[in-house]
């Protein structure tokens, strides 16, 4: 029996957890994407952790590092 592994898609928030995780993103910007998100979420009615504003708050975050020279 041949055992298949479906490759799981990274999510956002996934993304998100990661680039905060593995670098030195500062608290500062950790606070503001957090309040983003949370603010974002209690807007709608349902959850989508794919969300184009989520991607939006990891190329934020992104652009930030690359900015400083952090990634």
């Amino acid at each position: 029996m041949e055992c298949v592994h479906k490759m799981q898609e990274v999510t956002a928030i996934d993304e998100l957890s990661r680039l905060i995780s593995q670098h030195k993103v500062p608290t500062i910007v950790i606070l503001d994407v957090k309040q983003r998100v949370e603010d974002w979420r209690s807007s709608i009615s349902y959850r989508n952790d794919n969300d184009p504003y989520l991607w939006q708050q990891v190329r934020y975050i992104r652009n930030f590092l690359k900015i400083n020279e952090r990634l």
